[in-house]
This record gives C-alpha cells, structure tokens and sequence, in this order.
C-alpha cells in the first residue's frame, strides 16, 4: 500500500518573494531538430557567464521550441550578438532581446507537495495591465518574468492570493 501526502492550506504561504528590475531578457527560437546544439551552447555560455537568472525551454510546436533566457543586463548584448550569428553559420534561429524586463519569483517549502500554485499566481495577476512575458515554474519556485516598471505591481497582485509574510511585504 502506498500512502500520498498532499500539503493544504486554504491560502498559500510564501516563504521567499523576490523581486529583480533593469533584468534583460532573450528569446531564441529555433527548430527541434536544433534542441541539442543549442542547449549544449547555451549550458556552455552559462558556464562562462555564470549571470542566467533564469533559464528556460519551451516547446512551441512539433516542429519548433524556443529557450528564453533573463540575465544581467550588461551581459546581454554580447549573448545577443553571439546567439544571432548562429543564423550566419547556417542554423535556423531568430533571436530577440528586451534589454529591460522585471522579475518577481517566490517560493515556498511546499509548492511541489500540492497544485494549484500556478494557478492561483495567474488568477490573481491581472493580465490587462502586468504583462507575463515568460513563467518558470520549479518543485518550490514560480518565476515572472513581466514588463519594465510590472514588478511592484505583480508582487502586490500575488499578495491577493498567497500570504506573505509582513516582513517582505515591500522588500526588493
């Protein structure tokens, strides 16, 4: 017999909100057949860099995934440049870059033992005026990845959903 725990708590304690502004973010999109080459390269940037505040892969379609990518911005250039001479070497990558996004990313000890976690992030947030450009989503972490000047305004929304502690109620 095995036995399942799921954790419950009629609204969701946050055990960690951050928010990061002037954030730089990068959009590479290329055909699947492609997915090796650029996840060893991009692994392989991150290495040198060591300045990824987030990294993540997204399959578009059958045919096509795109790996986005928010770093420091006096480092984005320089990636931007190298990642769109790819096409010149003959692979199919279109690359894009918005050099001033926000972030907000919280976490809590039991994000993984329970769902709903997203979803309460996206109920509360309010489309029509804080702009979600990229979701990352781990075992005890949601990452956002919004629009220059969103974050305040995201982590407030949040706090319509999620409990946070007094103490990070306007702490960046």
């Amino acid at each position: 017999m095995e036995t399942i725990a799921v954790y419950w708590e009629p609204v969701i304690r946050v055990y960690g909100i951050e928010t990061r502004v002037d954030v730089a973010f990068i959009e590479l999109n290329f055909p699947l057949d492609e997915l090796d080459f650029h996840g060893s390269n991009i692994e392989k940037l991150a290495g040198t860099c060591n300045d990824f505040i987030m990294v993540l892969l997204q399959y578009v379609d059958q045919k096509s995934a795109k790996i986005c990518i928010a770093l420091k911005v006096q480092y984005a250039k320089t990636l931007y440049h190298h990642l769109d001479r790819l096409a010149e070497k003959g692979y199919k990558v279109t690359v894009h870059l918005k050099e001033h996004v926000d972030m907000v990313f919280f976490h809590g000890p039991h994000f993984q033992d329970r769902y709903g976690i997203a979803e309460t992030a996206f109920r509360v947030l309010d489309l029509e005026t804080v702009s979600l450009l990229a979701v990352g989503c781990t075992g005890t972490s949601v990452y956002l990845v919004v629009n220059n000047g969103e974050a305040d305004l995201a982590r407030h929304m949040l706090s319509k959903g999620f409990i946070i502690p007094d103490h990070m109620q306007n702490k960046h």
